[in-house]
């Protein structure tokens, strides 16, 4: 044997293969990492949209309870009472008007028929003041109570979606910087 001959060649294969596995393995867990990353920046941007989606939720129903509260229902009620002040004013004219043919007929200046047609306007304007106070009766005592109730309803449901969404955020954001974690451990792993 010389100096320089080669007594033993090592089967070098094996090694080979396993060094280009473990690069295979570093590439894999590096991408995995920087898909999470990726991951992390989409969901933030999610969470918020949904965030301010449920804000908003939030804002309509205040201000649809608001707007019932202060202008719709103060507006019907005033309007009511006018339809109520109105017909109150006819079923007066039109009785003051049939107080004066029940004279002129007794006078024989007016008909039976013409007589029979005021008492029949006072009757229907007495039927249209019942309409006008029902209404009246009916929004005071059933609508507002209703429509307050259904505002309310909706703002707590809207209120509730809101907090929810903030858990589910956080939930989900913790989630995702978990799997970085995770990803970032296993990159460490296969680099050393």
């Amino acid at each position: 044997v010389k100096a320089g001959d080669l007594l033993v060649e090592f089967d070098s294969a094996a090694l080979v293969n396993k060094r280009n596995e473990q690069e295979i393995t570093v590439a894999t867990t590096e991408g995995n990492l920087i898909i999470s990353q990726e991951k992390l920046e989409v969901t933030k941007g999610d969470c918020d949209a949904n965030l301010l989606e449920r804000e908003v939720d939030v804002t309509l129903a205040k201000m649809r309870l608001e707007k019932y509260e202060k202008g719709d229902y103060p507006q019907e009620e005033r309007t009511y009472a006018a339809d109520i002040a109105l017909a109150d004013e006819e079923v007066q004219r039109a009785a003051e008007k049939l107080e004066w043919s029940q004279r002129l007929a007794k006078e024989g200046f007016l008909t039976r028929t013409e007589l029979q047609a005021d008492e029949l306007a006072l009757r229907r304007k007495e039927i249209a003041l019942e309409m006008a106070k029902t209404k009246m009766s009916v929004l005071t005592n059933y609508t507002v109570v209703q429509q307050r109730a259904t505002n309310e309803s909706t703002l707590r449901k809207a209120t509730r979606a809101l907090a929810r969404t903030k858990w589910q955020n956080k939930s989900i954001i913790r989630q995702v910087e978990t799997e970085i974690i995770q990803r970032t451990r296993e990159r460490d792993r296969a680099t050393n």
